[in-house]
């Protein structure tokens, strides 16, 4: 029996490329984190609608009628 790690006959050739993956990995991160900061603008922070329709108007105070006082005609 042969150990078959002590013959190595095979040629084997590294091949190193730059693929230059390093610009797209960071403009690929730049683009979610505004893809997130754009959610959450619109979804939950100041650029978010108000609440509406919520049922909950208990604090809500209504607006008072306008005062009509009484008109005076000019006299003759």
């Amino acid at each position: 029996m042969t150990d078959d790690r002590t013959f190595d006959d095979r040629d084997d050739v590294l091949v190193e490329e730059d693929t230059g993956s390093t610009v797209g990995t960071a403009l690929g991160i730049v683009v979610i984190v505004g893809l997130l900061a754009a959610i959450w603008w619109f979804a939950l922070g100041p650029g978010a609608a108000g609440q509406a329709g919520t049922g909950n108007d208990g604090d809500v105070v209504a607006p008072s009628p306008a005062e009509q006082l009484p008109s005076v005609a000019p006299s003759s």
